[in-house]
């Protein structure tokens, strides 16, 4: 024997031949595997289509046919249901042509977006901020003109997802201003003469319609500060503010301006009557260049209505605070040992009128006694 195939045993021809013939059944299946077409999308919403067809064949190889394998039959469209990415499944591969390589795989078909009634995955948190999901899986604030409505009982227009104006006409009523602005695609104003609300009748820098003075702010609370009143007006934005200086903030316990809001203290000059004590630490803790007013020894207690000690809560920051209702006989801020704040620190403050010394009521969101 020279060589395996010039063997002229028959045995060993045979045996050959045989473990040639064992693959035939493979080959056979990965052709009938590979020429079909894509699965249907199973999604877990309403779908896109299912994959496309398969790839051409491959290019003949030694001893195969020279035609490509067989187009893969397209996939067939994805099921609606509830939840998830409704996603097709790959298209079908060509199939093998003799020795040749495969054909190219098909493509990908695109991510579904929500079905009727369901949700798709990535939107999954936009109803808890209190936003909608688009058909291409977005956080929106809205979907339609309907889901814009305004308090003069008209509906702004909905464009690409949030709340706007294309023309003027949506724009009637509006406090912002009767003017649809386009550099915004908001309400708001061109001139004063787009302002026609009581008390909003400049037309700030921001074109929006709002206060011209400290006049128009008279009662109104500052803009985002909850119940904090706003009688400063800013008129680079036309909001009523708590304060632009210092000399806006009057409070005893709250001296220093930053931004627009007013804070205890720039320096400890600005305790002189703060009720948490005379010296001004933690500077740059809450804003920057603006601290919290408080005390290290009891002497820095002295004439401060906050109480006679200086006392902690569990943190190492200390104010001035009181043990018992024997520390406030005589306190201005109230006759009581009370946790105003609920931080653990006791002050002198008030639960009730009894409290309070003749001529003030108890305020009960502080538990202090004010005129």
């Amino acid at each position: 024997m020279t060589g395996w195939f010039r063997s002229e045993d028959p045995g060993i021809l045979n045996r050959m031949l045989v473990k040639q013939l064992a693959y035939v059944p493979v080959l056979l299946a990965l052709c009938l595997v590979e020429c079909s077409g894509g699965g249907r999308g199973i999604g877990n919403t309403g779908g896109s289509a299912g994959g496309g067809k398969g790839g051409s064949g491959a290019k003949p190889g030694t001893g195969g046919h020279s035609a490509g394998g067989l187009v893969g039959t397209a996939g067939g469209e994805g099921l609606g249901g509830n939840g998830g990415l409704a996603t097709g499944s790959p298209s079908g591969i060509g199939g093998a042509a003799g020795k040749g390589a495969g054909g190219g795989m098909g493509a990908m078909v695109g991510a579904g977006c929500a079905g009727t009634g369901g949700t798709q995955a990535s939107c999954a948190n936009c109803y808890d901020q209190g936003l909608k999901c688009d058909p291409s899986g977005r956080c929106v604030s809205c979907l339609t003109d309907a889901d814009c409505p305004r308090s003069n009982g008209s509906n702004a227009a909905c464009l690409n997802g949030r709340c706007g104006c294309s023309d003027d006409s949506q724009c009637a009523g509006e406090q912002a201003g009767t003017r649809c602005v386009q550099s915004s695609q908001n309400c708001g104003c061109e001139t004063d003469a787009d302002c026609s609300t009581p008390g909003a009748l400049k037309c700030a820098p921001n074109h929006r319609c709002g206060c011209g003075s400290n006049q128009d702010c008279v009662g109104k609370t500052a803009v985002g500060g909850g119940s904090t009143p706003g009688p400063v007006c800013d008129p680079s934005s036309g909001f009523c503010v708590q304060c632009l200086t210092d000399g806006d903030c009057t409070d005893p316990n709250a001296r220093a301006c930053y931004g627009d809001r007013c804070y205890a203290c720039h320096a400890s000059a600005d305790c002189a009557q703060n009720s948490d004590g005379s010296l001004c630490q933690e500077i740059g803790g809450n804003a920057p260049g603006v601290g919290q007013c408080g005390c290290t020894t009891d002497t820095d207690c002295a004439g401060h209505s906050g109480g006679p000690h200086c006392v902690s809560n569990i943190s190492t920051f200390k104010k001035c605070g009181c043990a018992t209702a024997a520390d406030c006989v005589g306190d201005a801020q109230g006759h009581s040992c009370v946790n105003p704040a609920n931080d653990g620190w006791l002050q002198c403050g008030c639960s009730t009128a009894a409290d309070c010394p003749s001529g003030k009521a108890c305020l009960s969101t502080k538990y202090v006694c004010q005129p």
